[in-house]
């Protein structure tokens, strides 16, 4: 984890600050263009290749940043989605476009208890301030059966073990150390934290998998480091110590708390 660790003012105004908000890594999925309606697809075809057909279901996507996925789960499944981010610019943006998007956390918005059938939280856990009270709010919020799914950064993958490795040549290897250890991120999880954790807050038929990052999710400039990075990847791949963890867990069907 970061430290020293910063409240949730310091990230909420961290995350809503211009250099967060102009972040290549953004910019590049801040419109539904083809490519991100195929990144949009392989989502939620993860989740329902574990739990079924999302057709129709109550969808809450945390960290929505303009609601693409918003947008992709009600136009390609007719979903009920809402959108939840702590950067009011990219709710007010989303929302020109249509989207039912709300600003604050997930523990801020104050949803009906079992009022979702999934929560998905893509590229979030690694930063928000307090991950164990999020996931047990994301389990009061989810129906019993519900589905909460999560993608976020691998830290026994690859990329990231020769990243602490290089560590001590940050500044001939700064461009790489930045994109791995950004000051946003406040903590990193392996396949058993992350399991551990969810367990803890009360999931059950937790899946986590590994998945490598594609060429079109590599937001990299440099075309030698870009070239260098995706080298590493291909290699993650073959030797199957992936750069992201898919985590699917189900609340219980019979879940008294609800």
């Amino acid at each position: 984890m970061l430290e020293p660790r910063p409240s949730a003012l310091d990230l909420t105004a961290l995350h809503g600050s211009d250099n967060y908000f102009n972040h290549p890594y953004f910019i590049a999925r801040r419109e539904l263009t083809s490519v991100l309606r195929a990144a949009c697809e392989a989502k939620l075809s993860r989740v329902e290749r574990q739990i079924g057909a999302l057709d129709g279901k109550a969808l809450i996507d945390v960290g929505c940043d303009l609601g693409i996925l918003v947008a992709y789960a009600v136009e390609s499944r007719h979903m009920t989605a809402i959108g939840i981010d702590i950067f009011p610019k990219v709710v007010e943006l989303g929302r020109a476009a249509g989207r039912d998007l709300r600003v604050g956390t997930l523990e801020t918005a104050a949803l009906a208890a079992s009022s979702a059938d999934i929560i998905c939280g893509f590229d979030l856990i690694e930063h928000v301030d307090n991950p164990d009270r999020f996931l047990r709010e994301a389990f009061r919020v989810l129906k019993p059966g519900g589905t909460l799914a999560l993608e976020t950064p691998n830290y026994d993958g690859l990329i990231y073990r020769i990243g602490r490795g290089l560590a001590k040549f940050s500044g001939l290897l700064r461009p790489l150390q930045e994109r791995l250890w950004p000051p946003f991120h406040v903590q990193y999880f392996t396949e058993a934290s992350l399991t551990a954790l969810l367990q803890k807050a009360g999931f059950e038929q937790v899946r986590i998998e590994g998945r490598e990052l594609e060429s079109s999710e590599l937001a990299v400039a440099q075309p030698v480091l870009r070239v260098a990075v995706q080298s590493v990847f291909a290699l993650a791949r073959r030797v199957g110590s992936m750069t992201l963890l898919t985590a699917i867990a189900r609340k219980p069907l019979n879940d008294i708390k609800a």
